[in-house]
């Protein structure tokens, strides 16, 4: 269509040619800039490597097996609570701990209760649900 005749005439002013730039991204180097820094987003890597957020998602896909997931991170000690509230942080740890991708909708069902308290309860006991690179 016209969209795409744009951008091709618009890569030929940037680059004098029509051929697209490729850009060859070495597994090893991106593993180990991944394990380096396990919280930078698609966005950052890309920037990092000079090339497009797709690229580096067939060169995780492809070459590394890694993904971009939810992982929890649990506290060292679940102390200052009560009774019933460690037992219930012992509960949600145990499950996490089995499914350390699990949603809050997940962890709220396996407690019985709803996704809102589950979500509160959480920032209370310090676990925190962040998106880091996971090699399989």
């Amino acid at each position: 269509g016209r969209g795409v005749r744009h951008a091709w005439l618009r890569l030929q002013e940037q680059t004098g040619s029509l051929k697209r730039r490729v850009r060859i991204i070495d597994p090893q180097e991106l593993a180990k800039y991944l394990k380096k820094y396990p919280e930078a987003n698609l966005y950052q890597v890309a920037e990092h490597f000079n090339c497009s957020m797709a690229a580096i998602s067939s060169v995780c896909k492809r070459h590394i097996n890694a993904a971009f997931e939810f992982r929890w991170e649990l506290p060292d000690e679940l102390s200052n609570l009560t009774a019933q509230a460690k037992i219930d942080a012992v509960k949600a740890q145990q499950y996490i701990e089995q499914h350390p991708n699990a949603r809050y909708d997940e962890l709220a069902k396996h407690l019985g209760c709803s996704d809102t308290h589950v979500r509160h309860q959480c920032w209370l006991l310090g676990f925190k649900r962040k998106r880091v690179w996971i090699f399989h």
